[in-house]
């Protein structure tokens, strides 16, 4: 079950998302920990969203209003954050435009809420659905041997990600860092504004 539970939070972690774009700028100005403590938050959350499936609300996920209501908010505070992001990276390199305070574990916990509805509704229609398959086929141990491996699957990705941002600025240079800058806030503009538009056509 760990590899099934590894494969399948690839499968999440990498697609290009907000919390992608968040870990590579944040760790150009905080250095190669910063993929650690992101991933922490996000960790934090997707056991909130357990224990929610758990006592039995994930139907309320599923409900039409609710994913509606879950992409438009997420859509509009990325909308907002990444033209913040852009105003910023324009006038000043050295200040990251994606700071959503100043723990990156706090980034974590809202890049996986409120700021990236996918995440809650990627629960939803596969992790849920896998995780009830784990506990089928090997119990309490299949169980946790799939949540090790989806955490193991975050962990070593966003970590990686991380640490290569961070290292590599100091052998890019200030162009590459620029264009990772602005890169990172312009897909978190679109990325708003395709749940939006998702919405609303």
């Amino acid at each position: 079950m760990l590899p099934v539970g590894l494969l399948v939070g690839l499968s999440g972690s990498l697609l290009p998302g907000p919390m992608l774009a968040y870990t590579a700028t944040k760790s150009l100005s905080d250095g190669a920990g910063v993929g650690t403590r992101v991933v922490s938050g996000h960790l934090l959350t997707e056991a909130f969203y357990l224990l929610l499936f758990l006592l039995g609300f994930r139907t309320v996920f599923q409900l039409p209003s609710v994913q509606t209501a879950l992409e438009l908010t997420g859509g509009f505070l990325l909308v907002l954050l990444a033209g913040l992001a852009l105003r910023s990276a324009l006038r000043r390199l050295e200040t990251s435009p994606l700071v959503l305070g100043s723990n990156p574990l706090v980034g974590g916990v809202l890049l996986s809420s409120v700021l990236n509805p996918t995440v809650p509704l990627w629960w939803v229609g596969i992790g849920f659905p896998n995780l009830l398959a784990a506990y089928q086929l090997g119990s309490l141990l299949g169980l946790a041997f799939w949540l090790v491996g989806h955490a193991l699957s975050d962990i070593v990705w966003f970590g990686g990600v991380s640490i290569l941002c961070a290292r590599g600025k100091k052998f890019i240079g200030t162009g590459f860092h620029r264009a990772l800058l602005l890169g990172c806030s312009t897909f978190l503009l679109t990325w708003g504004a395709f749940l939006i538009l998702h919405v609303a056509l």
